[in-house]
């Protein structure tokens, strides 16, 4: 499967899961989240192609295309993305650190064409895949 298969699929997943409400209030633990890309191969610029979710800010899905290095920020209580790489030869590295009250700080790094990120403030834990 290429990565913009990969990317369109998980795009319509993250829409379909974020689409009905979570039951997740402005109440809800809510951590700072940073999302860090990179390409994998130093000084090398890749295309990257994204999608990612959060809550409080329930179904709205944000997407992305941005050239390696950059940064995302948010404050959540759930963020759930995917990062694709745009060339099937350039993997990117995806570090995804997390500082919140109740599940403390948490970093979480892959590297792929294609990198899934999940973070659960109320739950207390990162994930990071990658495809």
């Amino acid at each position: 499967m290429t990565p913009s298969r990969v990317l369109v699929l998980a795009i319509s997943a993250l829409g379909l899961m974020f689409a009905a409400p979570t039951g997740m209030s402005s109440s809800t633990p809510a951590a700072d989240v940073v999302i860090r890309v990179t390409s994998a191969t130093p000084g090398h610029e890749v295309q990257v192609e994204g999608a990612y979710v959060y809550v409080p800010q329930g179904s709205d899905l944000h997407h992305i295309r941005r050239a390696t290095p950059f940064e995302i920020k948010e404050r959540a209580g759930v963020l759930v993305g995917i990062f694709s790489s745009n060339s099937a030869d350039s993997q990117i590295h995806v570090e995804m650190v997390s500082q919140g009250a109740q599940s403390g700080k948490s970093t979480a790094t892959a590297t792929g064409l294609a990198v899934t990120v999940t973070t659960d403030e109320h739950r207390g834990g990162s994930v990071i895949r990658s495809l």
